[in-house]
């Protein structure tokens, strides 16, 4: 509940706080209650989308950083994996993680969650280490995690709403499933 509530105050500001109450049969939903207003009223959707945009945020800045450091004694492996970092890791986990908030029917479960942000950056942390240890067998079980983690978040928006944006994020979601496999294909070539 602690958690709930810093998250709550991260997401609406200061001065509002996690509640919950009871809605319909008697199910708990999270509710923000603005203490000036003494009214429950529904979270903000796409609280779900938090860990994917933490972790995104963090490799962008990660990637910046170690093309700072790395910028007079670049190898290929480094700047490979600066880009990676940047654009795969950061920028696409962060717009997954958003759009499935926001696309998807209902708010997905902290299961749901977990799962695949276990799988996503599992699968990253793979094909980085892979690649920059010479072990193809990694780089193949992290392409493995990361398609996986692909379809499950394909999968998670049916049902959704906004036509056109659900459109946008399937076409995200299989350009970096078909891209995935096009590295690997590239990392066997290179060999």
């Amino acid at each position: 509940m602690l958690m709930e509530r810093f998250l709550a105050k991260l997401v609406c500001g200061k001065g509002y706080f996690e509640a919950v109450s009871p809605v319909g049969g008697g199910a708990d939903v999270p509710a923000i209650v603005a203490p000036d207003a003494g009214r429950a009223v529904p979270a903000p959707k796409g609280r779900s989308a938090l860990p994917f945009k933490c972790t995104g945020g963090a490799a962008i800045i990660a990637g910046g950083l170690t093309s700072a450091v790395i910028a007079y004694h670049a190898t290929q492996p480094l700047a490979w994996m600066v880009a990676y970092l940047v654009l795969v890791v950061g920028v696409v986990q962060y717009l997954l993680g958003a759009g499935q908030a926001q696309l998807s029917a209902k708010e997905p479960s902290f299961a749901v969650v977990s799962g695949q942000w276990v799988l996503l950056n599992f699968g990253h942390a793979c094909i980085i280490g892979g690649t920059l240890a010479g072990r193809f067998a990694w780089v193949i079980a992290g392409t493995l995690l990361y398609d996986a983690a692909m379809v499950w978040f394909g999968l998670s928006v049916r049902g959704g709403a906004l036509r056109v944006r659900l459109i946008g994020y399937r076409v995200l979601v299989l350009a970096m499933f078909a891209s995935s496999l096009v590295g690997v294909v590239l990392s066997t070539v290179g060999k």
